[in-house]
C-alpha cells in the first residue's frame, strides 16, 4: 500500500488528456441522451396538444343550441386532427383507420334517496366516431368513468368528451434496436394518448341528440330547450 499510494496520488493529480479519447467516450452518451429527451419531449407535446384539442371540442359542443347528430363525431375528428397537429390526417376520410377517435357522451346525475347513497350517473346519449374501436357508452358501462366525472347536483347534466390518438415516436423501433438493443424498444413503440374533458351546456339545459337522419321518423332524445 505504501508503494501504491504515491502512484494513486500522481494519477489523481494528472490533468493531461486526449480530446479524441474523451470524445469517443462522451459523444455516444450525449447522442443517447439527446434521443431520449427528444422522444420524451415529443410525447409530452403530443399529450398537451391532445388535451387542448379535446377541450376545444368540448367548448364547441357546450355552445350547441340545436340537435347533435352522429355525423358530428366525424367532424370533431377533423377539428381534433387540426388542433392536435396529428401528422397527415387533416383531410382524413377513412375514420375506421384514423389515428384519432372521439367519443361524446351526455350524462345526468340522480341524487341518492338515502344519506349513504352516493347517487347514480345516468347516460342520456353517447356517440363515437369509430364505435368498433371506441364503443358508445351505455347505462351498463358508464360506471367505468363515473369516478372521473366531476361532482354534480341532482338533475345536473354535463357533456363528457373523450379522445384517443395514436402517437408514433420519431425514432422507430428498428432504430432503437440498432442503437440501444431490443430491451429498450418500449420507449420507441407507438402508443395511445387518451384524454377527457367535461363541460356544462352554456345556452340550453341539455344538448339534444338526434340519432337518425331520416327526417320525420327520427328518434330524438327528450330534453328541455
Amino acid at each position: 500500500m505504501q508503494r501504491a499510494l504515491p502512484a494513486i496520488r500522481r494519477f489523481l493529480s494528472q490533468t493531461r488528456g486526449s480530446m479524441a479519447v474523451e470524445a469517443v467516450l462522451v459523444l455516444p452518451v450525449m447522442a443517447l441522451m439527446f434521443i431520449f429527451f427528444n422522444v420524451y419531449w415529443d410525447a409530452y407535446r403530443a399529450k398537451n396538444l391532445a388535451q387542448k384539442a379535446t377541450y376545444t371540442i368540448a367548448d364547441i359542443i357546450s355552445r350547441e343550441r340545436s340537435q347533435v347528430v352522429p355525423n358530428y363525431a366525424k367532424s370533431y375528428v377533423r377539428v381534433f386532427n387540426y388542433a392536435a397537429e396529428v401528422p397527415g390526417t387533416l383531410n382524413v376520410t377513412n375514420y375506421e383507420t384514423s389515428a384519432a377517435i372521439i367519443r361524446v357522451t351526455s350524462v345526468t346525475f340522480t341524487d341518492g334517496a338515502e344519506d349513504d347513497d352516493d347517487g347514480q350517473v345516468n347516460m342520456a346519449w353517447s356517440m363515437s366516431s369509430d364505435p368498433k374501436r371506441m364503443p358508445e357508452w351505455t347505462n351498463a358501462t358508464i360506471d367505468a368513468i363515473a369516478g372521473q366525472i366531476p361532482a354534480m347536483l341532482d338533475g345536473d347534466n354535463i357533456i363528457v368528451v373523450e379522445s384517443r390518438v395514436r402517437w408514433q415516436p420519431k425514432f422507430t423501433t428498428a432504430m432503437a434496436a440498432d442503437l440501444l438493443g431490443k430491451s429498450s424498444e418500449g420507449w420507441f413503440t407507438a402508443r395511445d394518448i387518451e384524454t377527457m374533458a367535461t363541460v356544462r351546456p352554456r345556452f340550453v339545459p341539455r344538448v339534444c341528440f338526434n340519432n337518425n337522419l331520416s327526417g320525420a321518423s327520427a328518434v330524438v332524445v327528450a330534453c328541455d330547450l
